[in-house]
């Protein structure tokens, strides 16, 4: 009840918006999509319209068999908000989907962007600086490739552009992936992630490389060494670099690629978020070891015919073994997609994917896993 009411007052809001839009100098454009995801998997991963070959099951746990399910919560919708302000121009943008839930075929509101614009100012929730969203290929699954830096957090951000480049500093909200025991507290986070980058534009704006940094700061509390049962605060330093690109190779055709490297990144990173990934207990658990991951993607895209696309993708990701990892942890994972789009207008995209996963982990097991993915897109 109460996310409905939430619901309906947004809506009343979006319509006194647009009610006041000529008189108070507003531009108001709402937009979003309508989208029916249809997979068929090989085997039981949870009917998660995500996929992601680190929780592939393994062993006994894998169960090998067919089966299909639907879900229509990728549907989205935003509104774009556009004012001069002071002879400046100020943007405001609302999105979200229905996706908070990726294993149930009917998802709850979840807010995706929110924030303004103003002069080189960015302020709110939106891509995170450690990212760039022109060089995500052009793909049915809704995951991406597992080494991708997809993430969306709140942040501030500012810019300083140049002549075909531009540098942008941003600090974000920080969060904590930490797997430890009994032994250490995590403390919520005291300072912010610390993110520069590097972008630079050629072919008119239709190819760039964007190179970024990042600095973390891992909070916890640790044991003194004579008295286990008092704790002492302690901090770990983190961080890693991020490189992407896109590339025009002919007037329809495009390269897109990225790599990622560095220590107690797995919060940035689409496959192996939320498992824990960001630091361990080193030996006795007296101090936290932060987790080497590297990986990345490359794709490209090819357009056949006027209406008919195709994208054709292989990724990895890799994690640095510690000795406190334990058999079942993941070592590295791969995956790979191909799939054909027909868009026979602007408003109506059609896509049919393969898609292919791998699994190792430390002990040696390994296994794989297969989908295919539909989705039918109506624009508005």
């Amino acid at each position: 009840m109460k996310r409905l009411l939430l619901s309906a007052l947004f809506v009343l809001f979006v319509f006194r918006l647009w009610g006041q839009s000529e008189p108070s100098g507003l531009e108001i454009e709402p937009y979003g999509f309508i989208r029916l995801n249809t997979t068929l998997d090989f085997q039981d991963l949870n009917n998660s319209d995500l996929f992601r070959p680190a929780q592939i099951n393994l062993g006994e746990e894998a169960n090998h068999y067919p089966h299909l399910f639907m879900s229509a919560k990728q549907s989205r919708f935003g509104l774009k908000v556009k004012k001069e302000l002071k002879g400046n121009p100020l943007q405001v943008k609302v999105e979200m989907d229905f996706h908070n839930n990726s294993d149930q075929p009917g998802g709850l509101v979840r807010l995706r962007h929110a924030y303004f614009t103003f002069q080189n100012w960015t302020l709110g929730q939106t891509w995170s600086n450690f990212y760039d969203i022109s060089s995500r290929p052009k793909i049915v699954d809704f995951e991406g490739p597992n080494s991708a830096a997809l993430y969306r957090v709140p942040q501030v951000k500012f810019i300083y552009p140049l002549k075909n480049q531009e540098l942008s500093f941003s600090i974000e909200n920080p969060i904590e992936q930490l797997t430890i025991t009994e032994g250490l507290q995590v403390q919520k986070q005291l300072l912010p992630d610390v993110l520069t980058s590097w972008k630079m534009y050629w072919d008119d704006k239709q190819s760039f490389v964007k190179v970024a940094t990042i600095t973390r700061q891992l909070r916890y509390e640790r044991p003194n060494d004579d008295h286990a049962k008092d704790l002492r605060p302690a901090n770990l330093w983190a961080g890693g670099a991020m490189a992407s690109a896109k590339i025009k190779t002919t007037k329809a055709d495009q390269l897109k690629m990225q790599v990622v490297a560095g220590k107690g990144l797995a919060r940035y990173i689409r496959g192996v978020r939320n498992l824990g990934y960001d630091a361990i207990c080193k030996p006795g658990c007296y101090e936290l070891e932060s987790i080497g991951i590297y990986g990345g993607f490359v794709a490209y895209e090819h357009e056949w015919a006027p209406s008919w696309t195709s994208t054709f993708l292989l990724g990895a990701i890799d994690i640095l073994q510690v000795n406190q990892f334990e058999a079942e942890d993941l070592d590295y994972s791969i995956y790979g997609s191909v799939n054909v789009f027909y868009e026979p207008n602007a408003s109506l995209c059609f896509g049919l994917e393969y898609l292919y996963g791998e699994k190792h982990e430390v002990s040696g097991r390994s296994g794989h896993a297969n989908r295919i993915q539909m989705a039918a897109t109506m624009k508005f």
